[in-house]
């Protein structure tokens, strides 16, 4: 909630994680999603600080197909980084 995300939003991320941890292939339709597009997968992520530095930008990968962005945010704008990347996920 301190990053404006919805708690729904979330919680579907955490049942499509633990599915497909246990090996579970979620039921959706995907009639409408082209046949070269995969869906979206969560990939866990590990957030490592070394030698006490502290991280100054939030880091984001994006892949889609064969193109990759790479967005750095200042740390001291998460909020905003937030709601764009929820506006972005809609």
């Amino acid at each position: 909630m301190a990053n404006q995300l919805n708690a729904n939003f979330l919680r579907g991320w955490v049942k499509a994680y633990r599915d497909q941890q246990r090996g579970e292939v979620p039921v959706t339709d995907h009639s409408s999603v082209p046949a070269n597009c995969l869906p979206p997968t969560l990939v866990p992520v590990k957030v490592q600080v070394t030698d006490g530095q502290v991280p100054t930008d939030i880091q984001i990968e994006i892949r889609r197909q064969q193109t990759v962005f790479q967005i750095a945010w200042p740390i001291s704008q998460a909020t905003t980084c937030a709601q764009w990347l929820r506006e972005l996920l809609r």
